[in-house]
């Protein structure tokens, strides 16, 4: 999970600079994103849900 979540981070970045947006901001959501996926198992009817509540 770790690796993606980097993995994420890097992608979401690369995109901020190409898009001239603030790469901080976007590399944060690349690592947070999937927050609760581990809590959740994955189901979308509460993944994203959950991870607001974090």
């Amino acid at each position: 999970m770790l690796k993606h979540s980097f993995a994420s981070e890097a992608v979401l970045r690369a995109i901020a600079r190409h898009l001239g947006e603030n790469e901080d901001e976007y590399g944060i959501a690349g690592l947070l994103h999937d927050i609760d996926v581990e809590i959740t198992n994955a189901n979308p009817l509460t993944h994203g849900p959950y991870a607001e509540k974090i």
